[in-house]
């Protein structure tokens, strides 16, 4: 996939997180990757492993990849059960504006069952 800084990035089927945190850190200073996944259970923890490592320049949508189309509505997941969470809704808020619509590149890793 080889992402570069100011990438956007579009990884389906993205929980649990660790390739979308590896993604995230290698388009630091002003990339942009998305993740989509359909379960919510697996997006939250997909939120946690972001929150641990401490990923400010990513988004996470509950939805099927298969019928994604995020120009007619996201269903962005911002589960916010603790302070931390809280004081990074606002640099969410800022991704969410500058959110692209396009990809520059895209990672699909589903599952084999």
């Amino acid at each position: 996939l080889d992402p570069r800084p100011g990438d956007k990035v579009l990884d389906l089927c993205c929980a649990p997180g660790g390739k979308l945190c590896a993604i995230a850190d290698a388009m630091l200073p002003n990339g942009l990757v998305v993740g989509v996944d359909i379960a919510k259970h697996r997006l939250g923890t997909c939120r946690t492993v972001i929150d641990k490592y401490g990923i400010n320049n990513a988004l996470l949508a509950l939805d099927d990849g298969t019928k994604w189309n995020p120009p007619v509505g996201v269903n962005w997941f911002a589960s916010r059960k603790t302070a931390k969470r809280q004081r990074r809704s606002a640099d969410e808020s800022l991704l969410v504006e500058e959110y692209p619509g396009n990809f520059d590149k895209v990672l699909v890793d589903t599952q084999c069952s």
